[in-house]
């Protein structure tokens, strides 16, 4: 696959500030090159031998960049429009309906004493869900990277026996 392809793959956007994680840290770092490590990034892929659907599954997390900002509307939590179709597009990826999402960012179902309800969500409460569904999705997806590269060199190491 050729670099443009994959710049479009990786980055739904080129500014650091639009993606909700990075938007907290510092846009720049004077001691990294981020061309040449995102060169040396592609090359890993390529020599690893990660398949397009291997690079399509971890590549199209960074959906997550967007906000799924949430409107302040008195004391109950409400997504805006373009937060909405996102959300189609992350459901999907999870293999969950978007609606189910939806409910379960907003208005969650708990239990209190032996009946279950559904409680409303303040915007603050909503991104706190939010930033812990997406730390986990890239800690699992980190892992499985892991797991994936530790694989490959196992399977090198054998054949070169």
């Amino acid at each position: 696959m050729c670099r443009q392809n994959y710049v479009k793959k990786f980055l739904k956007s080129r500014y650091p500030l639009e993606y909700r994680i990075l938007s907290k840290g510092i846009e720049t770092v004077d001691s990294i090159n981020d061309t040449r490590e995102f060169e040396s990034t592609l090359r890993a892929i390529d020599t690893l031998g990660f398949t397009e659907i291997e690079i399509n599954s971890f590549s199209n997390f960074n959906i997550w960049k967007c906000d799924l900002s949430t409107e302040r509307n008195e004391e109950q939590a409400s997504l805006t429009q373009e937060s909405f179709e996102l959300l189609d597009r992350v459901g999907h990826l999870l293999g969950i309906k978007s609606e189910d999402l939806k409910k379960s960012l907003l208005k969650p179902r708990i239990k209190v004493g032996n009946e279950w309800v559904y409680q409303g969500r303040s915007s603050e409460q909503v991104e706190s869900s939010i930033s812990a569904l997406s730390m986990s999705l890239y800690d699992r997806m980190f892992k499985w990277i892991v797991d994936r590269v530790n694989q490959t060199l196992g399977t090198k190491k054998l054949m070169q026996v």
